[in-house]
C-alpha cells in the first residue's frame, strides 16, 4: 500500500482497495496503523476518505528513509 499510494500519490480507499485486492476493513484497518504511525496523511472529503504519504519522517520530521525509498522507486518506474 505504501510503495502504490508513493508512486501514485492521493488515492482514495477505494482505489486502494481495488489495487490491492483485499476486503475494504482490512485494508482501512492498515491504512489507519500507517496513519497513527505517521507514514500517511488522510484527508476527507465529504463521504470520501483519501490517503496520501507523509511528507516528513513521524520520528525526528526530517525526510524519512521510507520516503526516500518511494522516491527511488518512483524515479526507477519513470525510467522503465
Amino acid at each position: 500500500m505504501f510503495e502504490y499510494l508513493s508512486t501514485s500519490g492521493e488515492k482514495s480507499v477505494g482505489d486502494i482497495t481495488k489495487f490491492i485486492n483485499l476486503k475494504q476493513p482490512t485494508v482501512s484497518y492498515h491504512l489507519k496503523e500507517m496513519v497513527v504511525s505517521g507514514l500517511l496523511k488522510k484527508r476527507v472529503d465529504g463521504r470520501g476518505v483519501f490517503y496520501s504519504v507523509g511528507e516528513s519522517c513521524p520520528h525526528d520530521g526530517h525526510k524519512c528513509i521510507v520516503q526516500l525509498h518511494a522516491q527511488s522507486a518512483k524515479v526507477s518506474l519513470l525510467n522503465n
